[in-house]
């Protein structure tokens, strides 16, 4: 199996400047766990040595979400890792 295979192809993002409650409901609706955080010229931002910066997880949505409630959490977090059922694709069996 090749990356290409599993990936998404239609890949939202974020600006640096993007409220964290709206990248949150970005990963919501596309039903994923990290957003890429680009330049206004659609690069990566962060890029630093020992690894790629650049990128929002569920992990530093939680690590950082100090006024949220833990029932927010969970919830929040429940939502955006529910399995949900995906489309059919035409022809497949």
């Amino acid at each position: 199996m090749k990356v290409k295979d599993v990936m998404t192809a239609d890949v939202k993002a974020c600006r640096p400047e993007t409220n964290a409650a709206e990248a949150v409901k970005m990963m919501w609706d596309q039903d994923c766990g990290v957003l890429p955080i680009v330049s206004s010229d659609g690069k990566v931002v962060g890029m630093a040595k020992g690894g790629l910066k650049g990128i929002l997880s569920m992990n530093d949505v939680v690590l950082h979400s100090g006024a949220a409630s833990p029932n927010q959490i969970v919830d929040t977090l429940a939502g955006i890792c529910a399995h949900r059922r995906k489309p059919a694709v035409a022809g497949a069996a």
